[in-house]
């Protein structure tokens, strides 16, 4: 990214001094350059999969991302190998097999052009709870 804006500061800031033939190439240069970049995208999970993080036990587990367009991905948990390829627009999901539960950390390793580790990971009951915040508070007064 640093070399993209770099590369366009440089061709705007010697607009001045060139013809307008050069200017016309050197504009053509600057899409093609950031198409290019914009479609090595490395092998990634979504944000909401990271270390020290508990998945729900005894249910089908999706596991997405994003890669390099066409990308074979391969994932490995808990003892379960699932591959997939990536689509055109580089989005990728694995399902894994319904998981036991664990009370020891495990790592789920993601492996295509890189890989990535997530590690401590523990398989359990999950639960999502949160609060009304319009909570009403009564007294009673009994006298």
């Amino acid at each position: 990214m640093i070399c993209k804006a770099y590369y366009v500061r440089f061709v705007i800031g010697k607009l001045s001094n060139i013809g307008l033939a050069q200017i016309k190439r050197s504009f053509l240069f600057v899409p093609i350059l950031i198409v290019g970049t914009a479609t090595a995208q490395q092998l990634k999970p979504a944000n909401l999969f990271y270390d020290h993080m508990v998945l729900q036990r005894k249910q089908a587990v999706p596991i997405w991302g994003t890669a390099s367009p066409k990308e074979k991905i391969t994932l490995t948990f808990a003892g379960q190998t699932k591959e997939t390829k990536a689509g055109s627009d580089g989005k990728w999901m694995i399902q894994l097999d319904p998981l036991q539960t664990s009370n020891k950390g495990r790592e789920m390793t993601f492996s295509g052009k890189n890989e990535v580790i997530i590690s401590d990971i523990l398989v359990g009951e999950v639960w999502i709870c949160s609060e009304q915040s319009k909570w009403v508070s009564f007294r009673l007064n009994l006298k």
